[in-house]
């Protein structure tokens, strides 16, 4: 098939575009040309400014596609750029969202008063009720999160788009190339040669559905190709969902470290990572058997293999720099060797 990509040159993108370059498929990336992809690709890439994207119809009307993929959806001005140029040219239209168009985020997040509820989440589980969620806690001229929100954007692509059109809802993506660095928590303790990691207790405990980089780029494919993929939404992530501590126990077993976990309240640790004021009671799994029933997707990887690939890539490339408070281990020890005297 022929494919256009708007982005494919960023961790998810990139991955994509490969998976699709060894399937067979002829592809042409349509991005800014700011950025290289983490690994050599052989195809076509269009260069122009997203906001540009309309006026490159006349360019794009001369060519041949069968499907888009618009991997930099932010907002709703994104997705009318998109169809603006692409209605009557492409006859179907795949846009990645996330998991955060669910209720269950904002429950999450503190700001929605409605009860915990631990179902896991199906593509007609209730949404947000609040727009933008991520307007409140970034600085000052962060444009792009004062106005992203991915529930605008599937409402719009649904309602103005004659063309078909699938929808991905991603979980928290990991692997090689990985700018969030997800396991640095685990890798650097084994880097620092560390025997105990100090763990939020509810932290521990918590569920929050992961997707392995490149078998969500197989997902993507499988939603964006497949004829049945048509007009449906899809939640894309692992088919069982471990807790923290699992799947750091998981990644111990990999190395052959015996890290020992010790599980304290939020407020005695010396630092909580990320999850300071979080309702970790909320979990954030996600139900993806849609995807696997109505297409047939099954992942080729195991989560073993994941998290191994993972590690592997995170130890051979450590960051440059790490906020010093996320791992201060004299206080850690501290309050592990006040614990054991008590």
């Amino acid at each position: 098939m022929k494919i256009l990509i708007i982005g494919g040159t960023k961790f998810i993108g990139a991955h994509l575009a490969r998976h699709l370059l060894e399937a067979g498929h002829t592809l042409t990336l349509l991005n800014r040309g700011q950025q290289a992809p983490p690994f050599p690709l052989d195809l076509e890439t269009i260069h122009c400014d997203r906001a540009e994207l309309p006026a490159k119809r006349p360019e794009l009307a001369g060519r041949s596609f069968d499907v888009a993929i618009d991997m930099i959806c932010m907002n709703t001005s994104n997705i009318r750029q998109t169809i603006d140029a692409l209605e009557g040219i492409v006859p179907r239209i795949c846009v990645i969202s996330s998991m955060d168009v669910y209720r269950a985020r904002d429950i999450l997040a503190g700001s929605d008063p409605s009860p915990v509820d631990n179902s896991p989440l199906t593509e007609t589980s209730p949404l947000r009720s609040r727009l933008f969620p991520y307007q409140q806690g970034f600085k000052p001229g962060d444009d792009l999160y004062q106005i992203y929100d991915k529930i605008p954007v599937e409402a719009t692509l649904q309602t103005l788009t004659k063309s078909d059109w699938t929808i991905c809802r991603l979980p928290c993506v990991y692997g090689p190339g990985d700018y969030q660095r997800r396991l640095l928590p685990f890798s650097k303790r084994f880097t620092d040669k560390r025997s105990t990691i100090l763990m939020d207790r509810d932290w521990a405990a918590w569920r929050w559905t992961w997707g392995y980089v490149e078998e969500v780029a197989r997902a993507i494919a499988a939603a964006a190709l497949h004829p049945a993929g048509a007009n449906q939404i899809f939640n894309i992530g692992e088919e069982q969902t471990p807790s923290f501590q699992e799947r750091f126990a998981l990644c111990s077993d990999i190395l052959d470290w015996p890290l020992k976990t010790t599980l304290a309240k939020a407020e005695k640790l010396p630092s909580n990572e990320d999850w300071a004021g979080l309702n970790l009671a909320q979990h954030w799994i996600a139900d993806t058997s849609k995807i696997r029933s109505l297409l047939g997707y099954q992942e080729i990887l195991t989560p073993k293999e994941c998290l191994q690939k993972t590690l592997d890539w995170e130890l051979a490339n450590p960051p440059e720099s790490v906020e010093p408070t996320r791992f201060d281990y004299a206080a850690e020890d501290a309050y592990i060797s006040s614990q054991s005297s008590n």
